[in-house]
């Protein structure tokens, strides 16, 4: 709740001290008209102080939402360039350190030889999804479904670029030998 201090007077040292203390401002009982001025105030800025809370937890738990998933995740410029990416990611390409990831073209780890930017999902519908291959650090190429979108802001401009990966290598190895247990199994 805001505190407004009204007075009958108030030297300037008692005003900081009762601002220090939490008062959002003091009114001195000749001057009382700008009481309902001071209450105005006080609770906008109590507004925006509550939605500049709100947004920063909402930021925190979407931040430890992306940063927790299991999920491969990177960010990258309109060009392409990383500028973020999640622990998952860096696992993926067999890092050691995020760091080393940062800067690079998303296209050093795949087979696609054209830049996100320049893909026609994403220039059409602002999205794209597809199986592919990602290349690790030490030249492993491991089967992924990838996924990329277009962050846009409010104001409908371009903002940056996401993409997501799903290592596909188990499923494909489980999938080729249940493959070769049925070909042996009509065989036998």
């Amino acid at each position: 709740v805001p505190v407004i201090i009204v007075t009958a007077a108030i030297n300037e040292d008692t005003a900081v001290e009762c601002m220090k203390a939490g008062a959002v401002d003091y009114v001195i009982k000749e001057h009382i008209k700008r009481l309902g001025q001071a209450v105005v105030q006080a609770l906008e800025q109590r507004k925006v102080q509550d939605a500049r809370r709100e947004a920063e937890r909402d930021l925190r738990i979407k931040s430890f939402a992306l940063e927790s998933s299991g999920v491969p995740v990177c960010l990258c410029d309109l060009l392409g360039r990383i500028f973020y990416v999640n622990e998952a990611f860096r696992l993926l390409a067999g890092c050691e350190t995020r760091d080393e990831l940062i800067g690079k073209p998303i296209t050093a780890f795949s087979e696609a030889k054209e830049s996100p930017s320049e893909s026609e999902d994403l220039r059409r519908a602002g999205m794209y999804t597809g199986a592919g291959t990602f290349m690790r650090r030490d030249g492993t190429v491991v089967d992924v479904e990838a996924s990329g979108s277009v962050a846009v802001g409010p104001d409908g401009s371009r903002l940056c670029l996401m993409a997501t990966f799903v290592d596909l290598s188990e499923r494909l190895a489980l999938e080729r030998q249940l493959e070769q247990a049925r070909r042996m199994e009509s065989i036998g």
